[in-house]
């Protein structure tokens, strides 16, 4: 088996499925960017396209299905809106069926592996990319959409488990559940807490304060029940959100009735990705960019945390960070001055260091605090980045200024 999965990495295949309905079905084999492995892909290109910038919709399949039962119920009506859909086997990791991924970062990684491949080789409208999915597939819209929401016009979760260590026990009754949970991630949560954490939607609920998300949930589910699509909901409301649509119910059980997919594009289809957002609030297991910030975990094992306020009236960031070893500001992103001098107020509970992009790379920056020049900065106008090195030992709440 490793065999064959080596030479379909070397070897890009494709697959044409007659056409249905008028559009066309596509398999593809892609490499993974988190693991080297090789998954497939299903593409579904509407009959209407002509090369012209279209949406795309990723749809994302339930536990024991594939991309083909991700796209099934959504392809037609893509079609019927001249959308471009697509759906990746997802795979986890320790599981290489692909059936069990449970919102893995190896899955996580499935869905921006496509979308990369899709905006390569087709003509994509990049504020028009929209996720959906449903069960295991709604779960991982959720954590996705979270972690990445820059890359999204809008997203919508049907009936997804919101904590996936309280739906591990809530399925007592079903041990082929458990068993697929235990198989990909380890064992239980009581053995492995960490990460049956980093895979539930509940973590991550803060980083959906700015996309326009919504939770469907059938009232009758006694799989995923009702109650998850209200604690995520809850959460997410704690944040101040304002583009989040809540719970849409259904009077159903753990299904998507026909009529529910194309509602869903409906729905997904009212939004254009939205400019970057004023403030950040970020959770988040992976090193990565998050609209205007990216960030540098000090430990790779647990999370990271970072609230970033700018007021382009003072030209002030507050910026306070949990476990990063480092963060950097894209300034003129974030509606901060560049040109002016800029004053930063910097938290932290480790040795840390923060940077601002996008600065003037014909001027020299200095930094100070309490008056006196600070020592621990360097300024590269080749990149136009200052980073600034705040040991734990002299963290607080003066701020830096910049100029």
């Amino acid at each position: 088996m490793k065999r064959i999965r080596l030479l379909l990495s070397v070897l890009p295949l494709f697959v044409l499925i007659p056409v249905l309905q008028g559009q066309t079905y596509q398999e593809i084999w892609l490499t993974s960017s988190y693991d080297g492995a090789v998954t497939r892909s299903v593409i579904m290109e509407p009959d209407s396209y002509t090369g012209s910038p279209c949406p795309l919709v990723i749809t994302l399949h339930g536990m024991g299905g594939d991309a083909w039962a991700g796209i099934a119920g959504f392809g037609g009506h893509a079609n019927d809106l001249g959308w471009l859909a697509a759906s990746p086997d997802t795979h986890g990791e320790n599981d290489p069926t692909g059936m069990h991924s449970l919102a893995a970062r190896a899955m996580q990684h499935d869905v921006l592996d496509l979308i990369e491949h899709m905006t390569a080789n087709w003509s994509v409208d990049a504020d028009r990319v929209y996720l959906t999915g449903a069960s295991m597939g709604g779960m991982g819209t959720a954590v996705v959409a979270a972690k990445y929401p820059q890359i999204f016009a809008a997203a919508a979760d049907w009936f997804g488990p919101a904590d996936l260590a309280q739906s591990y026990d809530e399925l007592w009754w079903a041990d082929f559940f458990q068993e697929a949970m235990e198989d990909e991630i380890g064992g239980p949560p009581s053995q492995f807490p960490e990460e049956y954490s980093r895979r539930s939607p509940l973590e991550y609920a803060r980083n959906l304060r700015h996309l326009p998300f919504i939770v469907c949930q059938g009232k009758y589910d006694f799989i995923v029940p009702p109650h998850h699509a209200l604690d995520l909901s809850d959460e997410i409301k704690l944040y101040d959100p304002n583009n989040f649509y809540g719970v849409y119910w259904t009077e159903a059980s753990h299904y998507m009735a026909p009529r529910h997919y194309k509602q869903t594009l409906q729905f997904l289809g009212r939004f254009t990705r939205l400019g970057d957002p004023p403030d950040v609030i970020l959770k988040t297991d992976e090193d990565h960019d998050f609209y205007w910030i990216s960030v540098v975990g000090s430990d790779q094992d647990t999370w990271r945390t970072a609230e970033a306020v700018p007021d382009p009236v003072t030209n002030e960031l507050v910026l306070a960070t949990e476990n990063m070893a480092g963060v950097i500001v894209d300034a003129p992103r974030a509606s901060l001055d560049p040109l002016s001098p800029l004053s930063v107020v910097f938290s932290q509970d480790c040795d840390s260091a923060f940077s601002l992009s996008g600065l003037d790379p014909a001027s020299t920056y200095t930094v100070q605090r309490n008056g006196s020049p600070w020592q621990w900065y360097t300024w590269d106008p080749g990149q136009a980045v200052l980073e600034v090195t705040v040991p734990l030992t002299h963290a607080g709440s003066d701020p830096f200024l910049i100029e």
